[in-house]
């Protein structure tokens, strides 16, 4: 795939740069739904709008805009991290407070 990052051909009438380049980790921020991965592609639409295809670790595939999209960061991270603790923690609770819903599934 030829790179087309800071190629001024592939650059829209407002001159919009494009933001990631592949192999960058980035996490979709904006909209419903957050979605994690691996820029694995940036191209330009005709109308020289930059778009990225992200990649998770599931092998998903999402073509978003970089206005959904943020780097991740430390603070991703550490907020992820926070996320998975605290889930951790709350199941945790409720099977010690005698809450067996969901025994004897796998995972």
């Amino acid at each position: 795939m030829r790179d087309i990052v800071g190629d001024p051909k592939f650059r829209s009438a407002d001159n919009i740069p494009q933001a990631f380049n592949e192999g960058d980790l980035v996490v979709k921020v904006k909209g419903d739904y957050q979605f994690r991965g691996v820029v694995v592609a940036a191209f330009r639409k005709r109308s020289g709008a930059p778009r990225y295809v992200v990649e998770n670790d599931e092998g998903i595939l999402h073509i978003l805009n970089g206005g959904q999209l943020e780097h991740v960061s430390v603070s991703h991270e550490m907020t992820r991290e926070a996320r998975v603790g605290h889930a951790s923690t709350t199941r945790g609770a409720r099977v010690a407070e005698g809450d067996t819903a969901g025994e004897g599934r796998d995972g």
